[in-house]
């Protein structure tokens, strides 16, 4: 897979200090088949390790004692250390004692045949790549406590249906998720505030993802390749989003980006085809803040140029429509313009073949001129700079229905024929 392809890249200077330093990562002592390094001979407390010089060092089913003896001494096993069970490919299940804290980067990599892990609650952090590559692996509770999924921590988890993020977690890194094949939905709770590059790419299970008002940045990539994902909704408390993030949804066709005051900053990457929406067949769109992004030809004028858009909706929290925002989308037919826009760039709309235009603005926008539709309807007669102007002065009222603008009638006292 790509995935992971690009995640071995990433891992390989890791993995190669890893393994250039084996012979001095040799553990203290073994008990009952497993190995551990002593923390603190003050505290009493060890981590669970390998065997010197290889990785290979378990299989079957492992139950990690809360304590361990060695020397007349009783030791705590406080964690999982860092590349302790890595690349053991007969490895069925763990069981982790309460006490331990932390599991450690590349602790589990690449263990395929794992299938069970159960991670006790006073965890509280989950290494980089921790589980990573463990593609038998069908299902993880991460406990309360936990306040950071590592970098690829559950990549390549190709048989992860469903995992439970506790409201602990604040953060959840790139790649933690990426080319989880089989997951099929994830709800991100309230505590976290970024969710990193990357993070569910090429999770083509995907059919749906709730991200909460307390997430402020989406990073790179975070959503490219969900083939299952028919519709986003993006809360007002996410001030970026990163280049690519929705590329390649090839079933995502409506997405919201909720009402809000502060502008949204849009990353976009127009180079060898990679927009911000590429390739993801989008339909439906309601706009409900000012965008910003970059604008020049190399990177596609927009973040929504060249898109499938057939209706859109912008709110009345919006003020402008930037330059080239829309620009080639030729199979846009629709759209409403919010009451708060008061301007329009000249080439917002260009290259499009809009059938109707509602304007809510009781002031034309400045621009508004430039925008070319079979139909406008609009609230007062002040649009003269428009062709095929309709007059409805409570268009606050307007509906459609089945293909139809519609007008209360107890506002306009018009009927359906009337308003067609």
């Amino acid at each position: 897979m790509i995935i992971m392809e690009q995640l071995v890249k990433k891992l390989l200077v890791v993995v190669g200090i890893s393994l250039n330093t084996a012979n001095a990562l040799a553990y203290d002592f073994e008990a009952n088949g497993i190995y551990y390094n002593i923390l603190s001979e003050y505290d009493k407390t060890v981590e669970v390790t390998y065997r010197s010089g290889s990785y290979y060092s378990y299989s079957g089913d492992v139950v990690i004692p809360e304590q361990v003896q060695y020397n007349e001494e009783l030791y705590r096993v406080t964690s999982i250390g860092e590349c302790a069970f890595e690349d053991c490919r007969s490895l069925a299940s763990v069981t982790i004692p309460e006490g331990v804290t932390s599991i450690g980067s590349l602790a589990f990599y690449y263990c395929s045949s794992l299938t069970s892990v159960t991670i006790p609650e006073g965890v509280t952090s989950i290494g980089d790549s921790a589980f990573s590559g463990c593609s038998s692996l069908a299902s993880v509770t991460i406990p309360e406590g936990v306040t950071s999924i590592g970098d690829g921590a559950f990549a390549g988890c190709s048989s992860l249906t469903s995992v439970t993020i506790p409201n602990s977690v604040t953060t959840i890194d790139q790649w933690a998720f990426g080319g989880c094949s089989g997951l099929t939905s994830v709800t991100i709770p309230e505590s976290v505030t970024t969710i990193g590059g990357y993070a569910f790419r090429d999770c083509s299970s995907l059919a749906s993802v709730t991200i909460p008002e307390s997430v402020t940045s989406i990073g790179e990539f975070t959503f490219y390749g969900c083939s299952g994902l028919t519709s986003v909704t993006i809360p007002n408390s996410v001030t970026s989003i990163g280049i690519c993030v929705f590329s390649d949804c090839s079933s995502l066709k409506d997405l919201t980006i909720e009402d809000g005051e502060e502008t949204l900053s849009l990353g976009y990457n127009w180079e060898d085809n990679n927009g911000l929406f590429y390739d993801s067949p989008l339909e439906t769109v309601y706009l409900g803040r000012n965008l910003s992004y970059s604008t020049n030809s190399s990177d596609g004028y927009s973040p929504f140029c060249n898109t499938p858009i057939k209706e859109l909706t912008i709110g009345n929290s919006v003020t402008s429509i930037g330059s080239y925002a829309f620009y080639n989308c030729s199979r846009i037919v629709s759209v409403k313009i919010g009451s708060g826009v008061l301007s329009i760039d000249t080439n917002a709309f260009s290259s499009t073949n809009l059938k109707k235009v509602v304007w809510l603005p009781n002031t034309p926008p400045e621009g508004y001129e430039n925008v070319s539709s079979a139909r406008n309807y609009v609230s007062n007669d002040s649009y003269n700079g428009l062709d095929n102007v309709t007059v409805y002065p409570y268009l606050s009222s307007m509906f459609e229905a089945g293909g139809n603008i519609v007008l209360n009638k107890f506002w306009r006292g018009c009927n359906f024929r009337h308003c067609r």
